[in-house]
């Protein structure tokens, strides 16, 4: 993870929040798939970078837990979804010399917000015509994570 975030170094910011962001999201829905060849830079003709948009974002909550034990990517060390906790945030952010307090504070957005937007989206497919039941078994498994997560 530390490689990847480097990646991306201060003089681009606001942006060089994003890949600790994005890490974020993807452990909060337990993306399987959140790894260093999913970060990638655009680079314009002036020789500016940004992240590219996000792509290859899955989420293991609708399955079977049991088979995803483990990130892609370690947390502060800690590369077990259910056992990464705050202090693994906070070791991660200080790290890559961003700041704690806004990591823990970025978690703390996802976990308010994600259930709401999920159901959101639930409704948009919905009225879209697409019903496949993994849609509601997301949404359900994105609850009780976020539900989860709010006791840390």
């Amino acid at each position: 993870m530390l490689n990847c975030l480097a990646a991306v170094p201060a003089p681009a910011a606001p942006p060089a929040q994003a890949p600790h962001r994005r890490l974020r999201r993807s452990q909060a829905i337990i993306g399987p798939e959140a790894h260093a060849k999913n970060f990638s830079l655009l680079i314009d003709v002036q020789g500016r970078y940004r992240l590219a948009p996000l792509y290859d974002i899955n989420s293991m909550l609708p399955y079977d837990l049991e088979k995803a034990r483990k990130l892609a990517m370690t947390i502060g060390g800690e590369g077990r979804w259910h056992s990464i906790a705050p202090v693994h945030w906070e070791k991660a952010a200080r790290a890559c010399g961003y700041p704690p307090a806004e990591a823990l504070a970025h978690v703390r957005d996802i976990v308010m917000r994600a259930p709401k937007e999920a159901h959101r989206q639930l409704a948009a497919c919905r009225k879209a015509g697409l019903a496949t039941p993994v849609l509601k078994r997301l949404v359900d498994g994105l609850e009780w994570r976020c539900a989860d997560l709010e006791k840390e």
